[in-house]
């Protein structure tokens, strides 16, 4: 489609002058080049590098896909980080194309042009495209998977199922919460096409989980080796929970309009990991603050809830507000209010 090419175009473009911009700072902080050393960006460059050069981490604490897969391949070709800029320009403008391909088998056309438009100009996608963070190369894995998984739930073809399921395992490998997607893929693989035979819906929903465990489980046996438990591609979800589910808690980790920085570690969740370490489980713990102060609990839980429908992005090593101001696309992008539309498409979706 003519269209949707052009879009493309102009999403490539806007990611590449937005990121020369953010990538040109002369300011104090370059967070392209030269993050916080207290920062996931730099991290994830030391961590990258290390791999790049055959020093595995003893465990692999964050999700490990970007890391140790995708930054060392890069790496190992000789490109350093303007060939991560390049490579994650890229991936934005692929999420773009597989928006539109998915929109066009339930939308048509129409729908094709307006998916690709809003997913161009989305101001998160645009902005973190050249940072060292997993969000853009995540979005282009969540666009594919999608795209796949309407594809095979169509079609009814294992290959389809078995590509969806590699896309899924790489996507959980990126970012964990990715598994409460593939559950309810796995669940609709059980159920369509209805016109296969249950013995067909049970081999492709097998193929599925076969495809996510293909990718996933070279990490959770390094893992389970050097820790001696079984454990998943990553070992920090007592942490990650722990973060968002103590009485100090912000909603989203950062309240949104705080400058950026390193994540915020409230005491109360020093002391609940530090419960954790002494036998007590984490399960354990946020069930006795459950029991304990219930308003408090499912107070929190709302919050959470109600970030879906906040235009605003809190932020996340990097800010809109930093980061973001030192680039004329992005603030031609925010001034054009184009993320009020997604919470007006999200209840739409919810309507049909």
């Amino acid at each position: 489609m003519p269209l949707v090419i052009a879009v493309c175009a102009i999403a490539f473009a806007l990611r590449l002058v937005s990121a020369v911009e953010m990538a040109s700072f002369n300011g104090t902080l370059n967070s392209v080049f030269h993050p916080s050393k207290a920062s996931d960006l730099a991290t994830y460059m030391t961590l990258a590098q290390e791999i790049a050069a055959g020093k595995l981490p003893a465990v692999f604490y964050y999700q490990p896909w970007y890391y140790a897969v995708f930054l060392p391949a890069i790496l190992l070709a000789g490109l350093g980080i303007k060939g991560v800029i390049a490579a994650q320009i890229i991936c934005g403008t692929l999420a773009v194309a597989f928006s539109a391909a998915a929109a066009l088998i339930f939308a048509g056309k129409r729908g094709a042009v307006f998916a690709a438009l809003l997913t161009a100009t989305s101001v998160p996608l645009v902005f973190y495209t050249p940072f060292h963070q997993n969000e853009t190369l995540q979005s282009m894995h969540l666009a594919l998977m999608f795209l796949l998984a309407l594809a095979a739930l169509l079609k009814g073809r294992w290959q389809l199922f078995l590509a969806s399921g590699v896309v899924s395992g790489i996507a959980i490998a990126t970012r964990g919460n990715i598994t409460l997607i593939f559950c309810y893929l796995l669940l609709l693989a059980l159920i369509f096409p209805k016109r296969l035979k249950v013995s067909k819906r049970l081999l492709n929903a097998a193929v599925l989980v076969a495809g996510t465990l293909l990718m996933i489980l070279p990490f959770s046996i390094h893992n389970t080796l050097a820790s001696k438990h079984l454990c998943g591609p990553s070992t920090a979800g007592d942490a990650v929970l722990a973060l968002g589910n103590t009485p100090e808690a912000p909603a989203g980790g950062r309240n949104p309009g705080l400058p950026a920085g390193p994540m915020e570690y409230p005491e109360a969740f020093h002391r609940t990991m530090s419960d954790t370490s002494h036998g007590v489980g984490l399960g354990r713990a946020m069930a006795n603050w459950m029991c304990r102060e219930p308003l408090a609990f499912f107070e929190l839980q709302i919050r959470k809830l109600l970030l879906f429908w906040d235009a605003r992005e809190i932020p996340n090593n990097v800010s809109l507000e930093g980061e973001g101001r030192t680039s004329a696309v992005i603030r031609l992008l925010r001034l054009c209010g184009f993320e009020y539309l997604l919470p007006i498409c999200g209840l739409a979706g919810l309507m049909l």
